[in-house]
């Protein structure tokens, strides 16, 4: 089934736009580390490493409701059942979007006992808590992988 010449064009349509921005996601992330460490210092390198659990977790949920998503959309889609791909995915994108607003502000009025949560000593609770504030209010316009 997958031998098909067609079906493998589609899937190398859909899968190298995938890989590309998982490529480009932690090429900055190793990137935003090297100048974090160097220009900042290691104090700073080591919030932003505690906060990363914060991070994937956002970006986690993202792309769950977003891949189940889209999903649930190509089986409608296959079937042809236009109309309930199309309630699929706007159901979709307003769940990522409501989770995208619940998790900015949770990170951003908590991000004190997240870092804390995530073993921020005192040393390192001011600057982790920051970063989580300021990652999380910017946040909002990360979690659309659709």
């Amino acid at each position: 089934m997958l031998g098909n010449k067609e079906n493998n064009k589609q899937i190398l349509r859909y899968v190298l736009p995938s890989v590309s921005a998982m490529i480009v996601s932690f090429t900055y992330n190793m990137v935003d580390g090297m100048f974090v460490g160097q220009g900042v210092g290691p104090s700073a390198l080591a919030s932003v490493n505690l906060a990363m659990p914060f991070t994937q977790i956002m970006t986690g949920i993202a792309s769950m409701l977003a891949i189940g998503g889209a999903t649930a959309m190509a089986i409608y889609k296959g079937k042809e059942d236009t109309k309930r791909a199309n309630q699929v995915f706007l159901t979709s994108t307003l769940l990522v979007i409501i989770a995208g607003l619940f998790i900015t502000g949770v990170g951003f009025f908590a991000s004190t006992q997240i870092a804390r949560l995530f073993g921020a000593t005192e040393l390192l609770l001011g600057q982790t808590a920051t970063y989580i504030k300021w990652y999380s209010l910017f946040s909002i316009f990360l979690p659309h992988p659709f």
